[in-house]
């Protein structure tokens, strides 16, 4: 199915009249083509359910799943707790006797787009597709006059838009897009956990990716009792999160979480003390090349190499503690216990009594 696109992107001008440098909204038309498919040239992935808390205190459950087309994994375009679902084809933007219909721009704007966070952009594109869609309206998108165009920044929102694009495909005349391993952010809040879906789709944001806060952290959605487990090491209550029913043996998703772990733990530490190897002596310069060498392994490192190769750095690194602990120790942390010890933050350790 061909699809009209809005390329949304921002142009910084003088102005024929002053001095400073401003900046204007810009938008572009342009139409991609959606592949089609039918639901039976996909396969079993994953499926979840994750709890809905009525007013009564009832609990009913949602369903929601990934397919597998094409060795990747693939879910609704629009579906996500408290989101829109179902965005059908007749919903997309398309030309039709040379104007733009389509039923529900809010959702391909923003459940698709991901132009929620932009609203020069959103306000935009939503009032151009509006106007062709009217008898008479034409495309009339153009800058305040201008006696200098200094930049823009079209070419990343383009690779953005292309990328988002690409991953697109309608099932049996329903949105579905291709995605990346889902994955589960818990954090600790009033002594419990939390838990949401992350659907892992930071590259699609216009805006910068907030990191994670302190005691946060992710794990591989598929491993979701691991947080029963950790409720019940830390002393937690223990709530209702969601579950997962089933997961084919195709599915391109983490099987060892707590090698999953240690190599963002590893990564990390790498990636912190990196700046710091020029002023170390050669055997901590070995250390941290011993660690990437493993991590370079990927699946093939065994877990027990990884984990005693971030001890080591982490112990030769220890006068410049304050630039890794925290997040080390909250990436560690959820790994099974006997496996690797949480290193313990300066102020928590205990102090000998005197």
């Amino acid at each position: 199915m061909r699809i009209v696109v809005p390329l949304t992107y921002t142009v910084r001008y003088v102005p024929r009249r002053g001095t400073g440098v401003r900046s204007a909204p810009f938008l572009e038309l342009m139409e991609w083509d959606v592949p089609e498919i039918s639901m039976a040239d996909t396969s079993d992935g994953i499926w979840i359910r994750t709890p809905i808390v009525r007013a009564n205190g009832t609990i009913a459950w949602a369903a929601q799943q990934w397919r597998i087309f094409e060795g990747e994994l693939i879910r609704e375009a629009g579906r996500r707790p408290g989101g829109v679902s179902h965005i059908h084809a007749d919903h997309l933007p398309h030309y039709e006797n040379g104007r733009i219909r389509s039923n529900f721009i809010f959702q391909f704007l923003n459940e698709v787009l991901h132009l929620r966070n932009s609203h020069e952009h959103y306000n935009l594109a939503h009032r151009t597709m509006v106007d062709m869609a009217t008898p008479g309206a034409r495309l009339d998108v153009a800058l305040p006059p201008a006696r200098e165009v200094v930049g823009d920044d079209r070419e990343s929102n383009l690779a953005v838009v292309e990328r988002i694009l690409g991953r697109l495909v309608l099932v049996d005349s329903v949105l579905w897009k291709r995605t990346l391993e889902p994955l589960l952010k818990v954090s600790n809040s009033y002594l419990q956990l939390d838990c949401t879906i992350d659907y892992n789709d930071d590259d699609e944001k216009r805006s910068v990716v907030e990191p994670l806060r302190p005691g946060e952290f992710t794990i591989p959605l598929v491993d979701w009792q691991r947080v029963a487990t950790i409720e019940q090491r830390k002393g937690l209550p223990s709530h209702v999160h969601g579950v997962v029913d089933s997961v084919s043996p195709e599915s391109p998703v983490t099987r060892d979480t707590d090698l999953w772990l240690a190599k963002r733990a590893a990564e990390f530490l790498l990636e912190s003390t990196a700046g710091l190897l020029g002023e170390r002596m050669a055997e901590e310069v070995r250390l941290w090349i011993d660690l990437r060498d493993l991590v370079a392994e990927g699946d093939g490192a065994a877990l027990r190499d990884l984990l005693d190769g971030i001890e080591s750095l982490r112990s030769a690194m220890s006068d410049r503690w304050e630039l890794f602990a925290e997040r080390l120790h909250d990436l560690l942390d959820p790994i099974e216990p006997g496996m690797a010890k949480a290193p313990q933050l300066p102020f928590l350790q205990a102090r000998p009594r005197r």
